[in-house]
């Protein structure tokens, strides 16, 4: 049984205890780490490989509800799953994946689940949960709560902007590929791979369109978004906006990638937990 049946099971879970009941017997009865071998291959997964990883994106994403700021921004009055922050790590841990706790920001672990006015930018004041990392693959990133200056940023654009690649959220507006397919077909929705390596940090690595190239056939795709190369770039390393206000309904990022150089990002010390 895969993460997509895992993830009917948690939603659909009456009982007093998810972790116990259901987290933790799954675990058992099927060998959840199968899938790292995919990582070994040059990153050439096949489709099922690929929408394997979608799934367990699906299941963290539900596992998260609950340590986010509700702002009821999927619509509904759950919460979220009944698991503690312990029993979350202790499923990433059984999984054989990483967690990693953020000493400062960075855009390539991080994703702000709200940001608050301070004296310094993108300073982290709490981290709800952690970056989930499989070797330099980031399976989800880390939940914190950041200072920002507003005289340096709008603050309401930062906690309101639109989180793309993201299946639902409690605290912003969320889009991924998935949206509107039926219920199989948006199973088969692409996973994003943002990828580690010694000297880049690679956003979405199967994207088509390089933003790297600046290509002319890239910009003119752009143009029908309304967007430049750097408003791309902004979108594509946060997943939402930060300083662009465009129409985000006119926008479908899903099809680039950016190579971002080491250092060129705000900081990436993080405290890794065995």
């Amino acid at each position: 049984m895969g993460f997509r049946e895992l993830y009917h099971e948690i939603v659909e879970y009456n009982g007093k205890n998810i972790f116990t009941g259901i987290i933790k017997s799954w675990n058992k009865n099927n060998n959840s780490k199968y899938y790292l071998k995919y990582f070994d291959k040059g990153f050439i997964l096949s489709d099922e490989d690929n929408w394997e990883y979608y799934a367990l994106s699906r299941v963290l994403d539900i596992l998260t509800l609950r340590f986010q700021p509700n702002k009821n921004a999927d619509f509904s009055e759950w919460i979220g799953t009944d698991i503690s922050l312990e029993e979350y790590i202790e499923f990433i841990k059984l999984l054989g994946l990483e967690i990693i706790y953020p000493e400062t920001y960075s855009s390539f672990n991080c994703e702000i689940l709200e940001a608050k006015e301070g004296k310094n930018n993108f300073e982290i004041i709490e981290c709800m949960f952690p970056t989930v990392r499989l070797k330099g693959l980031i399976i989800k990133r880390s939940g914190v709560i950041i200072s920002i200056n507003p005289n340096d940023y709008d603050l309401n654009l930062i906690n309101n902007a639109k989180i793309f690649w993201a299946y639902r959220r409690k605290n912003r507006k969320h889009e991924d590929l998935s949206d509107g397919w039926g219920s199989n077909s948006q199973w088969r929705t692409d996973f994003r791979f943002d990828i580690e390596t010694e000297n880049h940090y690679i956003y979405n690595f199967y994207g088509e369109y390089d933003l790297n190239q600046g290509t002319v056939e890239i910009i003119n795709k752009l143009k029908e978004m309304n967007l430049d190369v750097n408003e791309m770039i902004e979108l594509l390393v946060n997943r939402h906006f930060i300083r662009c206000i465009k129409d985000e309904n006119e926008i479908f990022p899903y099809s680039f990638k950016y190579s971002e150089k080491k250092n060129q990002n705000n900081g990436n010390k993080f405290v890794k937990l065995n």
